[in-house]
């Protein structure tokens, strides 16, 4: 028995994590999806009305973002810390680490540390600011 909630967690939380329903897990495939050069993907976990109105500046913006990412050696390890939270939205302090070391003045330090903001809109968590 003790197996099976064991298989059966685990499965709730691959189920959780893949379906980015929580909102740090929200913000966490965000920057993955970055990373991986996804910008499409990253572009879905971005507020609707946003993508409406500027999509292509949206689309220029992420797609430098993914770039700068890859040349810092992609993402080593992601830290992400709640800043402040509501009903509807929260906000996250998220810092970067990177494969390629680098100082607080070279471009890796552009993309390592940020502030983002989620709405929740259909019972889905949206990024609205990054």
């Amino acid at each position: 028995m003790g197996d099976l909630r064991l298989i059966f967690s685990a499965f709730l939380s691959i189920f959780v994590v893949g379906c980015g329903q929580l909102p740090q897990n929200t913000v966490e495939l965000f920057f993955n999806r970055l990373d991986k050069g996804n910008v499409k993907g990253a572009e879905e976990m971005v507020d609707p009305s946003i993508m409406r109105g500027y999509s292509q500046i949206v689309d220029l913006y992420l797609q430098d973002y993914s770039k700068r990412m890859k040349d810092c050696g992609h993402i080593k390890s992601i830290s992400i810390r709640q800043v402040a939270s509501g009903e509807t939205f929260r906000s996250y302090f998220v810092l970067i680490s990177y494969h390629q070391e680098h100082t607080n003045n070279d471009k890796c330090s552009l993309v390592a540390r940020n502030r983002v903001q989620l709405l929740k809109k259909d019972d889905k968590w949206y990024l609205s600011n990054f």
